[in-house]
């Protein structure tokens, strides 16, 4: 998949290889189906913590892409690690689907905040000052936040800055969804999540949707990113992934 110039630093679910797992399957197959509930979304059946948007710490996903009818289009798998760090005054870090690094820490009103992302491919960090919201809408009577900071992208090298500007991040819960997979079948509430990056030269404008189990965490997420330079569109990345490891009654820890 394209990396996005300078700020693949977003949220990017993108290629992650370890290697082949147990948990691989045939391309072509059909792994997941997605059906939206029809009417008023039933909140009141489908509530979620916050901590269900949050991969639990010192724990390994694995995911499999798939295309617009649920087949598996892509082997081997990847996956996405969580675990705790101290770095960039944070305290847990997730290395994404797309081979970023990030780094999150919490508030003490238990708000998640994004400090800084490496992306080893780009070589660069970008850092948020202040560290950028990362709320969600776990309320239905609030079904929207949203939260802007300044960013600096980095060279990893020393070489200085590359580009600096402004970064705004929007999320609204969409609706409702009765998501089947492998791990069985999950009522999810479907979250979008909106990021715009606004720099000197580039411009990243992506959204992200994730059903998401309560308990259970994301089953799925499908992306859409458009990265342009200077007012030209240079690469647009879109795509959907499935978690294809086990997911257990009860999959839920609390933000650090």
């Amino acid at each position: 998949m394209t990396r996005t110039p300078a700020l693949a630093c977003v949220f990017a679910l993108a290629v992650l290889t370890f290697g082949c797992t147990p948990s691989s399957h045939r391309l072509g197959s059909v792994i997941v189906s997605i059906v939206a509930s029809p009417g008023p979304p039933p909140f009141s059946q489908i509530t979620l913590a916050r901590e269900d948007f949050v991969q639990p710490l010192d724990s390994e996903w694995t995911w499999q892409l798939v295309d617009a009818s649920g087949c598996a289009i892509e082997s081997p798998p990847r996956r996405t690690r969580a675990s705790t760090t101290t770095e960039y005054q944070s305290s847990r870090v997730l290395h994404d689907l797309g081979g970023d690094t990030e780094f999150f820490c919490a508030s003490d009103t238990g708000t998640l905040t994004l400090s800084a992302v490496e992306s080893a491919t780009d070589h660069v960090r970008t850092l948020f000052t202040p560290p950028l919201a990362i709320d969600w809408p776990a309320n239905p009577s609030h079904p929207t936040s949203a939260a802007s900071s300044a960013m600096r992208v980095e060279w990893l090298d020393g070489r200085g800055l590359r580009d600096s500007g402004v970064a705004e991040r929007s999320s609204r819960i969409i609706g409702v969804a009765r998501v089947a997979t492998d791990q069985g079948a999950f009522d999810t509430i479907a979250v979008e999540s909106d990021f715009h990056a606004r720099l000197r030269i580039a411009q990243v404008h992506r959204i992200e949707t994730s059903w998401i189990a309560p308990s259970r965490g994301t089953v799925v997420v499908q992306w859409d990113e458009r990265v342009s330079v200077l007012g030209v569109e240079l690469s647009r990345d879109c795509g959907r992934a499935v978690r294809i490891s086990p997911i257990p009654a009860a999959d839920r820890a609390g933000v650090p």
